[in-house]
């Protein structure tokens, strides 16, 4: 047996992510919600830093 057991996911804020802006703080805690029990691998994020919001 084979198979996928973890996903890494690009994220980032914008129109195509839950159609919100902002700062990462701000954004994250929902995606991390929304992510909750919905995964039947493992999972991860990969933030993308594209403002200085992101940063801060």
């Amino acid at each position: 047996m084979g198979g996928v057991t973890t996903g890494l996911t690009y994220i980032r804020t914008g129109q195509y992510y839950l159609n919100r802006g902002g700062a990462y703080k701000d954004f994250f805690p929902e995606a991390l919600k929304l992510s909750e029990g919905n995964f039947y691998v493992d999972y991860g994020y990969h933030l993308a830093p594209i403002s200085s919001s992101h940063i801060k």
